[in-house]
């Protein structure tokens, strides 16, 4: 259940870079699209994510369950995950 929790924390973190880029005007593409639209950098964004995750899950204790150091670990997981690697041409 940890480890669901913390991919959707990653998840909510990869949604919250597409959200800032469309609050920007850096993207017109919905959520869906912007996934479909490049596939190959998508793909590498999510495999980075849920890699990421896989290490925290891993190499964290949670005797106390998810802290708060945790969960905006994973958050940033995701968003990071996709700033770096889900960019189109001229990015």
């Amino acid at each position: 259940m940890i480890f669901i929790s913390l991919l959707l924390l990653a998840g909510l973190g990869l949604f919250a870079h597409w959200a800032k880029k469309y609050g920007r005007g850096q993207s017109k593409a919905s959520f869906k699209d912007y996934m479909r639209h490049y596939k190959k950098q998508s793909v590498a964004s999510v495999a980075t994510t849920i890699a990421a995750v896989v290490t925290i899950y891993t190499t964290s204790d949670f005797a106390d369950g998810v802290t708060g150091q945790l969960a905006g670990l994973a958050f940033l997981a995701g968003y990071v995950g996709d700033s770096a690697v889900n960019k189109g041409p001229g990015e």
